[in-house]
């Protein structure tokens, strides 16, 4: 998976619903994001994530590296209002804020483990 249409389809080939939702910014990120609902699927409750797409894994590798394990930017730190969780697969890094284990768990089955969070 490289691409948020691979992301959006991994996760609706798992019953999981899908709603896209507007612009998702960071502003230690150098692309702009979007906002996917997740609901169903064994899930508590509806998840929001942020899915950010480059045009090369270079450049998501580039930006990944620029976040601290625990999940602040190395330049500033950020009052989040629940745990952050970052992932990262080819040219996506993903953003999930919560604390959620079935969306952790969820998210981690298809992009593998958190490179950064609490």
């Amino acid at each position: 998976m490289d691409d948020q249409v691979s992301l959006v389809d991994n996760l609706r080939q798992r019953t999981v619903t899908v709603e896209i939702g507007g612009v998702a910014e960071q502003p230690f990120l150098s692309v702009n994001g979007t906002q996917l609902r997740l609901s169903g699927a064994g899930l508590a409750s509806p998840a929001t994530i942020e899915s950010y797409e480059y045009d090369t894994a270079a450049a998501a590798t580039q930006d990944a590296e620029k976040i601290d394990p625990n999940g602040d930017p190395k330049t500033s730190k950020i009052a989040w209002i629940a745990p952050p969780h970052f992932y990262r697969a080819q040219r996506l890094i993903v953003l999930y804020v919560g604390a959620d284990a079935a969306t952790m768990q969820l998210l981690a089955g298809l992009l593998g483990p958190p490179f950064a969070g609490r």
